[in-house]
C-alpha cells in the first residue's frame, strides 16, 4: 500500500466515524440524565445502608428516593407504583405525574418516580434507544398524555425498571469511609443540578430534567419531552421545589455536619498526644462514641440488632456510671471534648471520687 493510499484509507475511516458519531448520538435519547440518576441513586442508597442512621432519617430518604403511598406514589423494588389518592386526582396523564406544580406530579416528587418520566418510553420513534436501552425493547406500550393514562404501563413501569433502574451499579467501595461516601453524594448531588436546564409551561418558571423542549412540560407525546419538571416560584428559575432532592440534602448537610465533628474530635485527640493514657482512650474510641452518641441524625447502638452492634460499644449514655466499666469513665472528665459538641451525653462533675482516689492512695503510700 502506497503513502498516497493510506492517507485516503485514514481519511475515509475517519468520516465514517464521525458520521456513525452523529448517528448514535441522535439516535439516543436521555442516556446521559440516566447515568446521572444511576450515579445519585447509588449514592444516596450507599448512605441510606452502610451508615447507621437514626430510623427518621432512614425514613426520610426513603421516602426521598421510592416515594410514599401515603403522600405521593410508592414505586417499589420491581417497579410496582402503589399511588396515593391524591396522585393525579381524576387526571393520570404522564404529564400530570411528571410535571411537578401545587401537589401534582407525584412521580417528580420521588427519585425512581423521576427515572420513570426520564427513561419510560412515550411517543417516540421505535428504532432509537431512551436511556441506553432499545425502545424495540418495550414492545409496543408507551406512556404519554396529558390527562388520561395510557394501557398496561404498571408493566412497562416493571420492564423499565428490570431494563434502567436495576442496572445502576453507582455508590462508593464497601471499604470507603463515611466521608467518602457523603462525598460522593454530595458530588452526585451537584451534577444532578447543573443538568437542570430552565424552562416554561403555560408561561410560568420550570426547570427541566431531561427531553429537548422546555417549553411544552413532560407528556410524552413527542421524543423530546421525555423528561420531569420542576414549577419554579418568586423572580427566579433557581427558586424551585423538588421534593426528593430538598429530601437528601437536607439529610447531607446534617450528616456533613456531624462528620466535621467528629474528625474535629479526633484531631484534638491526636493533637494532645498519647501522653496520657485517658487521652488514649478517648482518641481510641472518639469515632465510634461520637456516632453513637450523636442522637441528631444518627442511631444509637441499642437501637440497633444486636449482631449489627460492635462489641467495644458503650450502649449506654455517658452519665449511667453503674452501668459504664470503670475505665471508660476516664472519657467523662472535665477535659473531654465531647462535652463541648451538641446532642453528646456528658457530666463533666460526674465520678469524681472515682478519678480522684487512686491518686490519695498514692500519696498515702509515699508519705508512709
Amino acid at each position: 500500500m502506497t503513502m498516497k493510499t493510506f492517507k485516503y484509507v485514514v481519511v475515509l475511516w475517519s468520516i465514517v466515524f464521525v458520521e456513525f458519531g452523529k448517528v448514535t448520538g441522535e439516535s439516543g435519547y436521555n442516556i446521559e440524565e440516566s447515568k446521572i440518576l444511576c450515579d445519585l441513586l447509588g449514592a444516596v442508597e450507599d448512605v441510606r445502608k452502610n451508615i447507621i442512621l437514626r430510623e427518621a432519617l432512614k425514613d426520610s430518604l426513603k421516602d426521598a428516593i421510592y416515594g410514599s403511598a401515603h403522600h405521593n406514589a410508592l414505586i417499589e423494588g420491581g417497579g410496582r407504583v402503589v399511588k396515593s389518592r391524591s396522585c393525579g386526582k381524576s387526571f393520570f396523564g404522564r404529564g400530570v405525574f411528571c410535571n411537578h406544580k401545587r401537589g401534582d406530579g407525584c412521580f417528580a416528587q420521588s427519585l425512581i418516580g423521576t427515572f420513570l418520566c426520564v427513561c419510560t418510553p412515550g411517543q417516540i420513534n421505535r428504532d432509537r434507544s431512551l436511556c441506553g436501552v432499545g425502545v424495540q425493547r418495550y414492545g409496543r406500550t408507551t406512556w404519554s398524555g396529558g390527562f388520561v393514562v395510557s394501557q398496561n404501563t404498571q408493566a412497562l413501569f416493571e420492564k423499565v425498571f428490570d431494563k434502567v433502574i436495576k442496572n445502576c451499579n453507582g455508590g462508593s467501595q464497601n471499604n470507603q469511609g463515611n466521608a467518602e461516601k457523603l462525598k460522593q453524594l454530595r458530588s452526585a448531588l451537584e451534577t444532578f443540578n447543573e443538568k437542570l436546564k430552565p424552562g416554561t409551561i403555560s408561561g410560568k418558571i420550570f426547570l427541566y430534567f431531561g427531553g429537548k423542549n422546555k417549553t411544552s412540560g413532560c407528556s410524552g407525546l413527542s421524543e423530546t419531552d421525555l423528561c420531569a419538571a420542576y414549577e419554579g416560584y418568586g423572580d427566579g428559575s433557581a427558586n424551585v421545589n423538588i421534593p426528593w432532592l430538598t429530601k437528601i440534602r437536607k439529610a447531607l448537610e446534617d450528616l456533613e455536619a456531624v462528620e466535621r465533628a467528629r474528625t474535629n474530635v479526633i484531631h484534638t485527640q491526636t493533637q494532645k498526644g498519647a501522653g496520657e493514657s485517658n487521652e488514649g482512650v478517648a482518641s481510641h474510641d472518639a469515632p465510634n462514641a461520637f456516632l453513637v452518641q450523636n442522637e441528631s441524625v444518627f442511631e444509637e447502638a441499642g437501637d440497633q440488632p444486636a449482631k449489627n452492634e460492635p462489641k467495644s460499644e458503650n450502649t449506654t449514655t455517658a452519665g449511667s456510671p453503674e452501668e459504664q466499666p470503670p475505665k471508660r469513665k476516664k472519657r467523662n472528665i472535665a477535659t473531654s471534648p465531647f462535652t463541648d459538641i451538641p446532642h453528646v451525653a456528658s457530666d463533666p462533675n460526674e465520678d469524681h471520687s472515682f478519678i480522684i482516689q487512686p491518686f490519695w492512695l498514692l500519696l498515702a503510700a509515699l508519705l508512709n
